[in-house]
C-alpha cells in the first residue's frame, strides 16, 4: 500500500489507460488483504479500473479483474461486491472484450 501511495499521482496522470486499470486492480486486491480489509474502497477502485479503458480491453486487465472478484468472495453479500460484479459483467459483454473473454466461465453467483 505504501508503494501504491508513492506512485498514485504518476498513475493517475498516466497516458496509459491500461496502466491505470492494472494498478487500480492491484491496489484494490491489496486493500482486501490488509489486516482490516477495506471492501467498499476496494470495490470502488475495481469499478473505476474497469471504466479506465476506452479502447479494446487487454487480457491482463480481465485476469486481474477476475482475481479481485475471487478475493472478495468472503464479502459477497455486501452491496459493493454486487456492484463490482455487475460492472465486471458489463465490461465482459462489450463487443471489444469478446476476443479475450471467449470461453471464460460466467461469474459465480454466490
Amino acid at each position: 500500500m505504501a508503494y501504491a501511495q508513492q506512485i498514485d499521482e504518476l498513475i493517475e496522470n498516466s497516458a496509459s489507460e491500461w496502466s491505470r486499470a492494472l494498478v487500480g486492480l492491484d491496489v484494490a486486491t491489496a486493500l482486501l488483504q490488509q489486516h482490516h480489509p477495506e471492501v467498499e474502497r476496494a470495490m470502488a477502485l475495481g469499478r473505476r479500473a474497469l471504466r479506465a479503458g476506452t479502447t479494446a480491453p487487454i487480457r491482463s486487465v480481465w485476469q486481474r479483474a477476475n482475481e479481485l472478484y475471487a478475493h472478495v468472495r468472503p464479502w459477497h453479500a455486501e452491496p459493493e461486491v454486487g456492484d463490482y460484479a455487475e460492472e465486471l459483467r458489463t465490461w465482459r459483454s462489450q463487443p471489444q472484450a469478446a476476443p479475450i473473454v471467449v470461453g471464460a466461465p460466467a461469474l459465480a453467483a454466490w
